[in-house]
């Protein structure tokens, strides 16, 4: 069943669900059960499960399930807020940085300028004026504050490469990223 979580997840607990509205409350357990054991993060599948335990009078390992369920509400909450302070300190890095050169991991030097709560990096800088040429650049090119964020989930990684599907410019966020003075 695991193996085909990822592709089915809505059929899986749909199902699971019909199984506890018909009061086959097993098979349901057991669904979620499956479920958690390959989405442990899933809060409505420990409730469910502690719903349809509590049906079957096992309320101890009812009570674990709603357990489990608060326990990772509340760790999950603890981590968004570290994650959310993580990007406000680095972005806040970054724009102290602005106009600084960085390097990308072959060795190319760059800068960036902050325009609309984008890194903008040209291609040249001898084209580096006091705002990015948008004529050139186009104002939806350049590296959102939510790309770093998702960024900054994998980090550190070997190469640009791994940023490729997060970012348009790889090489250029993973020299900001990979730079002492954004990530000491």
């Amino acid at each position: 069943m695991a193996t085909r979580y990822g592709d089915m997840r809505d059929v899986w607990f749909d199902k699971a669900a019909a199984l506890e509205k018909l009061g086959k409350y097993e098979k349901a357990i057991k669904h979620y059960t499956a479920i958690l054991e390959v989405d442990m993060h899933n809060l409505t599948a420990y409730h469910n499960k502690g719903v349809a335990l509590e049906k079957l009078g096992r309320h101890d390992e009812a009570a674990k399930c709603f357990d489990e369920e608060r326990w990772r509400k509340e760790t999950d909450a603890k981590i968004i807020l570290e994650e959310e302070l993580l990007v406000k300190r680095v972005w806040s890095r970054i724009i102290k940085n602005e106009g600084k050169l960085f390097k990308t991991k072959t060795g190319v030097v760059f800068s960036y300028r902050i325009y609309k709560n984008k890194i903008i990096v040209p291609q040249y800088l001898a084209n580096w004026g006091k705002k990015p040429d948008l004529r050139v650049y186009g104002e939806g090119i350049g590296i959102k504050k939510s790309q770093v964020g998702l960024a900054l989930q994998i980090v550190p990684v070997s190469g640009p490469t791994d940023l490729r599907y997060i970012v348009f410019r790889p090489s250029h966020l993973w020299g900001i990223l990979h730079d002492e003075r954004i990530m000491p």
